[in-house]
C-alpha cells in the first residue's frame, strides 16, 4: 500500500490501505501523514485520521474529527468513538451526553453502557455507576472490564460510606474480572489492590491448630 501511494499519491485505496495498516501496527504519526496526504479524499479518510490522533493521545483533535463525522445523521459507532474520546480527554459531561444517546439508540450495546458507567464514576454518581456496570454485565457476562469497573465503584462506595459490605463486593467483582481475563492490562495493580484490601490472606490464620 505504501508503494502504491508513492506511485499515485491521490489513490484513495492506496492511502486508506497504508493508513489502516499503519494504525494497526501502532505507527500513528505515519498513518496521520497518509490520511492528510490528499485533500481530495480527506473526508473518506477521517475515520482513520481520528484513530491516528487517538493513538497519539491527541484526543482533542480526535474529538474534532469525530464531531465532523457525526454530521446530520449520527452513526452509533461514530458516536461511541466520540464518547470514548471525550472520556479520555476528561470531558465527562460531553461524554455522558454522547454515550447516553448511544445507549438510547442501541440499548443492547454493553460496551457503550460500560463506558457510560465510567462517566458516572468520574462525575461522582456511584449509585448510577454501579447500576450501569450491572446492566453491562447483564448484557455480556464475560465483560471483565465491567466487573473491574464495578469493583472500583463498590470500593469507592465503601470508602464513602465506611460500610465494609461494599468492600467485600468490590473484592468479589475484581476477582471475577481476573478469572475472566487473567492476563488483562494492569493485572498486577488489580492483584495488589485485592491483597491490600483483603482482611486476611488466610481465613484460618491463627485458627488452624
Amino acid at each position: 500500500y505504501v508503494r502504491a501511494a508513492e506511485l499515485d499519491p491521490n489513490d484513495l485505496g492506496a492511502l486508506r490501505g497504508a493508513a489502516s495498516c499503519l494504525v494497526k501496527s501502532g505507527q500513528y504519526a505515519r498513518a496521520q501523514a497518509y490520511c492528510e496526504q490528499s485533500q481530495a479524499h480527506r473526508g473518506e479518510l477521517l475515520p482513520l485520521l481520528a484513530r491516528a490522533y487517538e493513538g497519539q493521545q491527541d484526543y482533542v483533535r480526535a474529538i474534532d474529527v469525530y464531531e465532523k463525522l457525526v454530521g446530520a445523521a449520527p452513526d452509533p459507532n461514530v458516536l461511541l468513538s466520540l464518547g470514548v474520546a471525550c472520556l479520555k480527554a476528561g470531558h465527562y459531561d460531553r461524554a455522558h451526553d454522547v454515550l447516553a444517546s448511544v445507549t438510547q439508540m442501541r440499548p443492547e450495546d454493553g460496551v457503550a453502557v460500560r463506558h457510560l458507567a465510567y462517566c458516572f464514576i468520574m462525575r461522582g454518581d456511584l449509585d448510577q455507576a454501579m447500576q450501569a456496570y450491572r446492566r453491562a454485565i447483564d448484557l455480556d457476562g464475560g465483560d471483565w472490564e465491567a466487573y473491574r469497573g464495578l469493583g472500583v465503584a463498590c470500593m469507592l462506595k465503601a470508602r464513602q460510606s465506611q460500610d465494609d459490605r461494599w468492600e467485600e463486593q468490590a473484592l468479589r467483582h475484581w476477582r471475577r474480572s481476573l478469572v475472566i481475563k487473567p492476563d488483562q492490562p494492569k493485572r498486577q495493580i488489580l492483584e495488589k489492590l485485592i491483597r491490600e484490601n483483603s482482611k486476611r490472606q488466610n481465613p484460618l490464620q491463627g485458627l488452624n491448630y
